[in-house]
C-alpha cells in the first residue's frame, strides 16, 4: 500500500474535475488536488452558500484547462454568504478567478487568485492600443479580475495576491469593507479597482507595475489604484504604487458636463482620504484626480512621475504635507479646478512648475474656469517657475518659502493669516485624520516594505511590455 502522503501527492498532480455550478459542501470540501476544467461564461466551477462557515482549502488548486483558448467563467463564487471565512484558495485561468457577490462580513485569507483574463497589450512585440474604458461599467463587466467584489457588505480581502492579469482585485458597490496586504503587482490594467464604492479601507497593499504600453508609451488608463462613479468616503493608507500608469486615479464621469444645479460632474467621487502612499515613477501622474470634489490627499510620495498631482475639473481637493519632487513637468497641476488648496507641501526639482494653475480657452470649459485656489505655506524649490497662473481667477499664493524657483515678473506674494493656518493644520485633529493615523502605524504587516525601499530604485526603464502587462525583469 502507498503511504498517505504519496497518495496526497498523485492526486494534487493529476486529479481532474468536470461540470460546472458545483455547490461546496463545507463540511466535505473537494479532495487536496489540482482540479483541471475549462470555464463555462457566466458559470462557476465551484459555489459556496451558507452562513457561519470556514472553508480551509489548503493543497486545493483551481485551474483552468483551456491552454491558449479564452479564459472565460468563474473559478469560485460565494454567493449570499454571511459570516464566512475562507482561506488558502489557490485559484487561475478564469475570467473571474474568484466571485464575492451579494455578501456580508465574508473574509478571503492567504488566498492566490492570479492569471485571471486579460487584454492582449502587445502583439509580435507591438502594441496592441487598445485603452481601457475607466468610466463604463459595462466594459469593465467585460474584464477580467484575479477577485471580484459585488454587493457586498464588511468583507474583508487580506494576504492574497492577484498578480500577472489585466486587473488585480475589483469591487463594485461595496460598502465598508477591507482590501489589506495584498499583492496586485504587474497587472496590464489595474491594480485594485473601485466602482461606486463607500467607506472602504485600502491600507498596505502593492499595486506596482500596473500600466499598459501603448505606441506613445505607457498608460493607456492603467493605475495602480483607480477608484470611479460616486465612490466616496473611502481611506486608502500606506499602498505601493510605482511604475503605474497612473498611480491612484480618483474620477468621475469625464464625458459628462457640469451640473450647475448641483454643483458637480456626474459621478463626482468624494470626501476620500488618500494618505502615505507612494505613487512614484508613474508614466503619468502619481495621483490623478479628475471630476470629483472634497478628497484629501496627505503625506504622500509623488515624485519622479510625468505630473506629480494633477487635479483635473476638480473642486474642494486639500493637498496637505505631500513631497512633490522631481518629476517631468509640474509638480502640481491644476486645470479647470476651483477652491483647491495647497498647505506645507515640499514641492522642489521639479522641470517645468512648481505649481501650475490654468483653465482651457474653448467654450467647452468655460462654464467651470480655475478660480479661488489657495496655495499656501508650501516648500516650492529648484524649478524654472515657481508658479504659472495664466488663465487662471483669483488664486492666492501665500506665504510659501520659494528658492531657486522664479515668480512671475511683477508678481508679489501675499501674506497668510493665523486662521487660515489654524484651518488646515486642525484637520489633523478630526477622526478621518486619527484613523488613517491608525491604519498606519498600528496595523502595519511585518516586514511590509514599499517596493521602493524593498527594492532598487529601477525608473520608468525598468518596465518591460509582455502579452498581456508588464513582466518582471
Amino acid at each position: 500500500m502507498l503511504p498517505l502522503a504519496l497518495l496526497s501527492l498523485i492526486a494534487i498532480q493529476s486529479t481532474p474535475t468536470q461540470g460546472v455550478d458545483r455547490l461546496i459542501d463545507p463540511h466535505h470540501v473537494p479532495a487536496p488536488a489540482e482540479y483541471k476544467v475549462n470555464g463555462v461564461d457566466k458559470h462557476a466551477i465551484w459555489i459556496v452558500r451558507g452562513k457561519k462557515l470556514s472553508i480551509d482549502f489548503t493543497a486545493r488548486r483551481l485551474i483552468a484547462n483551456a491552454g491558449e483558448g479564452p479564459r472565460t467563467g468563474i473559478g469560485i463564487l460565494l454567493d449570499h454568504c454571511e459570516d464566512v471565512s475562507i482561506k488558502n484558495l489557490d485559484v487561475e485561468g478564469f475570467q473571474q478567478n474568484i466571485v464575492l457577490r451579494d455578501c456580508k462580513n465574508v473574509k478571503l485569507l492567504k488566498c492566490k487568485a492570479s492569471n485571471s483574463r486579460a487584454i492582449r497589450m502587445t502583439l509580435a512585440g507591438k502594441p496592441t492600443d487598445i485603452r481601457l474604458n475607466l468610466t463604463d461599467l459595462a466594459a469593465w463587466r467585460t474584464y477580467g479580475a484575479g477577485i471580484w467584489l459585488e454587493r457586498c457588505l464588511r468583507c474583508a480581502v487580506q494576504q492574497c495576491s492577484a498578480t500577472d492579469s489585466q486587473n488585480g482585485i475589483v469591487a463594485i458597490d461595496t460598502d465598508r469593507s477591507l482590501i489589506y496586504d495584498n499583492e496586485c503587482s504587474f497587472n496590464g490594467g489595474w491594480g485594485i479597482a473601485l466602482w461606486h464604492c463607500a467607506n472602504d479601507t485600502l491600507a498596505w497593499n502593492h499595486a506596482d507595475f500596473c500600466n499598459r504600453k501603448m505606441a506613445e508609451g505607457w498608460g493607456g488608463n492603467s493605475a495602480g489604484i483607480a477608484v470611479v462613479n460616486g465612490s466616496e468616503l473611502n481611506e486608502f493608507v500606506a499602498n505601493s504604487l510605482s511604475h503605474d500608469g497612473d498611480g491612484l486615479i480618483l474620477s468621475g464621469k469625464s464625458s459628462e458636463k457640469f451640473d450647475k444645479k448641483k454643483m458637480a460632474y456626474p459621478g463626482a467621487c468624494r470626501f476620500n482620504f488618500i494618505a502615505y502612499c507612494d505613487g512614484s515613477l508613474a508614466s503619468n501622474n502619481a495621483f490623478f484626480d479628475r471630476y470629483s470634489q472634497i478628497n484629501l490627499y496627505f503625506k504622500n510620495q509623488a515624485t519622479e512621475s510625468n505630473t506629480g498631482m494633477a487635479i483635473t475639473n476638480s473642486d474642494f481637493t486639500l493637498l496637505l504635507q505631500n513631497d512633490v519632487k522631481k518629476n517631468r513637468t509640474d509638480g502640481v497641476a491644476i486645470f479647470q479646478g476651483q477652491g483647491n488648496s495647497l498647505f506645507r507641501n515640499v514641492i522642489e526639482d521639479n522641470l517645468s512648475t512648481g505649481v501650475h494653475i490654468w483653465s482651457g480657452a474653448d467654450e467647452a470649459t468655460s462654464d467651470h474656469p480655475a478660480k479661488h485656489n489657495t496655495v499656501i505655506t508650501n516648500r516650492i524649490a529648484n524649478s524654472p517657475n515657481a508658479v504659472n497662473l495664466e488663465g487662471s481667477i483669483d488664486s492666492q499664493i501665500l506665504s510659501n518659502t520659494i528658492e531657486q524657483a522664479p515668480l512671475p515678473p511683477g508678481f508679489k506674494q501675499g501674506a497668510t493669516s493665523f486662521s487660515q493656518v489654524q484651518l488646515y493644520s486642525g484637520w489633523q485633529n478630526r477622526k478621518e485624520a486619527k484613523s488613517i493615523d491608525d491604519w498606519m502605524f498600528n496595523h502595519k504587516p511585518v516586514n511590509w516594505k514599499f517596493f521602493r525601499e524593498a527594492s532598487p530604485d529601477k525608473g520608468l526603464d525598468s518596465l518591460k511590455p509582455g502579452e498581456y502587462g508588464p513582466i518582471r525583469s
